[in-house]
């Protein structure tokens, strides 16, 4: 049976109706972005971070262009903006030595010991911190983690780092969870590859699975809680004990915290308690 003769025309509606929609979320996704822009801009002046309203002026100058193409009056404004902005972070910069370990020691943070400006590691180096003076930006990052890039604003960098270390180290660790999340992972590497039980695995197929397998998985957090593990000794499961090997591939090993002495842990199996 022969289309219906209004079909071409619904046809061509359908498809301006589909063109609509496109354009309509791109219209979206484009005005919520600019809304975060200008949230996140007033949040860094309601706390004094000029620093931070620096660097984000300049990884958004695409955005700030297009509105003096415009003509948009908030154009001029922001170019006032980033001069103050640009003058505080290269003051900022200057004395950066002196009253960043001054305000991280009030903050209750431990600076490691063989910390020089303008490097400092907190926690034996589980977390590293680089102030840039000359791109004057902050480069944060933990083992495990990605690199982030924050403003030179000595109390937004001290609140950032009690965050990390709040979230690495105060979080309640529960073993039996972490080891069965583990086991299972592991149990499904080895069937995945037809492998025997007790088979040693490399960890970084098993990260690489749990952060599949996961909604959340943080490489950083792994790595604190399989020290935990192994430092309480807390490493059976189901009858199965946990054990470790190490590797000299510093690129395919993961360094423990706390465990650093015993060098980089390359490979995870489960063995039977008998063995």
């Amino acid at each position: 049976m022969a289309g219906h003769p209004a079909l071409a025309a619904m046809q061509a509606r359908a498809k301006v109706a589909h063109e609509e929609a496109i354009y309509a979320r791109a219209a979206l996704e484009a005005a919520e972005q600019e809304q975060t822009f200008w949230d996140v801009l007033v949040g860094h002046l309601v706390r004094g971070e000029m620093a931070s309203v620096l660097l984000l002026l300049d990884r958004n100058r695409e955005y700030t262009t297009a509105l003096e193409a415009k003509r948009d009056p908030a154009w001029q404004e922001l170019a006032f903006l980033r001069h103050d902005a640009h003058e505080y972070a290269v003051s900022s910069a200057k004395s950066l030595g002196r009253t960043f370990p001054e305000a991280a020691r009030r903050a209750g943070l431990t600076i490691d010991p063989p910390s020089r400006h303008p490097r400092y590691t907190f926690r034996g180096g589980f977390i590293r911190l680089e102030l840039d003076e000359r791109r004057l930006l902050a480069k944060l990052q933990t083992r495990e983690g990605d690199e982030r890039e924050y403003g030179l604003d000595v109390d937004l960098l001290v609140r950032t780092l009690r965050e990390e270390v709040a979230r690495l180290f105060d979080r309640d660790f529960k073993p039996d969870a972490f080891l069965r999340s583990l086991y299972t992972v592991y149990s499904a590497v080895l069937r995945a590859e037809d492998l025997p039980e007790g088979t040693e695995v490399p960890i970084r197929k098993v990260t690489h699975r749990l952060g599949k397998n996961l909604s959340r998985f943080s490489g950083d957090e792994f790595n604190v809680d399989m020290a935990r593990a192994i430092q309480s000794n807390n490493t059976s499961i189901d009858g199965m004990r946990l054990h470790l090997n190490h590797t000299r591939n510093t690129r395919q090993g993961m360094l423990l915290h706390g465990l650093e002495q015993g060098g980089y842990v390359g490979f995870v199996s489960f063995k039977r308690e008998e063995q």
